[in-house]
């Protein structure tokens, strides 16, 4: 019974057990997409095959999906094998509900659903958008055949006509971007108040740990990002220092609500000759990505929704990807100015 489970699940979501891929790994993946497809259906109040009317119209609660979604969880937790530390249980939770606020709140971050006024869910607009030969299928409800879910998103391995292309925020490349902030940002010689910290180039620890005390004597020659020293959502300056002059550039607060912020961080550790290294692990047929620190907003977004967990539900520094996106997973990551080491 629960191998034919498995099995109709699998065909539905057009997942398929990798070569050399533990059991209890394949497990874990079909129950991470398999709650993705359920919020779908439970935001639209239908069976996912059997929609009608107008889907855009029915904007459940939130806690409505959640405890139902919880439920589901609970019944796929307790069917299928999985490893003991993929889900840590906290202490007063149980393992259901927190993985299904995590499936949640992981589709509103990807944009595969809508949150609105904080309370309500709902489906995002029908639409696909193609990335190198293949198309991300955004609000698909049904089980279309030419689409696979990857994580908790859907994708087709061509381009569907009628796809648009996604436009890119940024589009410099991470070996042009120190060259494009000189010249480019708003420069002004206002002197600097308060206490700092410095981002530290070349550090190996994540990046929100790579924050060293700012000591303006100690500098050479160079473009240096600071933040406030004792604030609890700082604000970055990026300061250049040119012989016995000192110019600063003070960021937009999108810069760290997009986390583009760290764009800058890979960028200057390009510059400065240390690359962030990011880790690949080959399993065949799919790899493990094992990330330094955090990527920008658009390019996680991206990798997350073209991916799986791999440690634990929640992972964020190592993901799970099909073999057949590592071609630009690569190119996006160097892209940003670092490399991938095996």
């Amino acid at each position: 019974m629960i191998e034919e489970l498995k099995r109709q699940m699998s065909y539905d979501l057009n997942i398929f057990r990798f070569e050399n891929e533990l059991s209890k790994e394949y497990n874990q993946r079909l129950i991470y997409s398999g709650l993705a497809s359920w919020v779908r259906s439970l935001i639209c109040g239908n069976s996912i095959s059997d929609l009608s009317g107008n889907v855009n119209e029915k904007f459940p609660d939130i806690m409505y999906v959640q405890s139902n979604l919880t439920k589901i969880a609970d019944a796929f937790l307790r069917t299928y094998d999985i490893d003991d530390t993929w889900i840590e249980e906290k202490e007063g939770q149980d393992k259901a509900s927190i993985l299904a606020g995590e499936i949640i709140r992981g589709m509103i971050y990807v944009n595969e659903i809508a949150e609105i006024n904080h309370r309500q869910l709902a489906l995002v607009p029908v639409r696909n958008y193609s990335y190198k030969g293949w198309t991300h299928c955004y609000g698909n409800d049904t089980f279309d055949r030419k689409c696979m879910t990857l994580g908790l998103s859907q994708w087709a391995n061509k381009v569907i006509e009628g796809a648009e292309e996604k436009k890119r925020i940024i589009c410099i490349k991470g070996k042009d971007y120190v060259e494009h902030i000189i010249t480019h940002f708003e420069w002004n010689n206002t002197h600097l108040q308060g206490e700092y910290e410095l981002f530290k180039v070349g550090s190996e620890h994540r990046y929100s740990k790579s924050w060293i005390p700012f000591k303006n004597q100690n500098l050479h020659d160079g473009l240096y990002l600071l933040r406030d020293a004792h604030s609890f959502e700082p604000g970055y300056i990026l300061l250049r220092k040119d012989g016995n002059r000192l110019s600063i550039s003070l960021l937009d607060p999108w810069y760290v609500k997009s986390r583009e912020v760290y764009r800058i961080m890979y960028a200057l550790n390009l510059f400065n000759g240390t690359p962030a290294k990011f880790r690949i692990k080959d399993m065949g047929e799919y790899f493990v990505l094992f990330y330094p620190s955090r990527l920008p907003e658009e390019e996680n977004k991206l990798f997350f929704s073209l991916s799986w967990p791999y440690s634990s539900y929640q992972d964020k520094f190592s993901r799970i990807f099909p073999k057949q996106v590592m071609e630009f997973v690569i190119e996006e990551i160097e892209n940003i100015g670092a490399y991938i080491c095996k």
